[in-house]
């Protein structure tokens, strides 16, 4: 995909997401709410932009503290980079939970304007290096998942 591309990708699942997961939604997705969802779409955004800058910026891979948007002792920041997709989904929604709907939605917002920030300052050939290539990598962290789980909400994704 070229970074036109990518990003269209990203604008559209932000609508859909938008248009989807509302305050008041009493729909659940597996074990989430509207709303739990909506933090684990954003966190999971928020990870990859921060992968990106830091990549970008340092030519080094993210911290925890810099993923989460919050301090984290050094312990606890190695513990959470260890954990698998799964546990981090957990960790998520347990650290969310209790988190309202302004706060869901302002974190979303950011989430969505930073990964397409990052996004935006890749070029075409950058986005096509690696293997997986870069803008796989991108697409699994945000738009790939969004419909599955909007779609069919019991069904796992992967």
């Amino acid at each position: 995909m070229t970074r036109d591309e990518v990003l269209a990708a990203l604008d559209i699942s932000r609508r859909q997401v938008e248009e989807r997961l509302t305050e008041g939604s009493t729909e659940r997705f597996d074990e989430w709410s509207a709303k739990d969802l909506l933090f684990h779409f954003a966190s999971w955004q928020a990870f990859f932009a921060a992968t990106l800058r830091a990549r970008r910026e340092d030519r080094r891979e993210a911290t925890a503290s810099e993923m989460v948007g919050m301090t984290l002792d050094p312990d606890e920041s190695d513990r959470l980079l260890k954990l698998d997709t799964d546990e981090t989904n957990a960790y998520v929604q347990d650290l969310y939970r209790e988190t309202g709907w302004a706060e869901s939605r302002s974190y979303w917002a950011g989430s969505c304007d930073r990964l397409r920030g990052e996004v935006a300052s890749l070029s075409d050939q950058q986005l096509a290096e690696g293997e997986p290539p870069l803008w796989k990598s991108i697409a699994g962290a945000s738009f790939n998942p969004f419909p599955l789980h909007l779609a069919a909400p019991n069904t796992p994704y992967g």
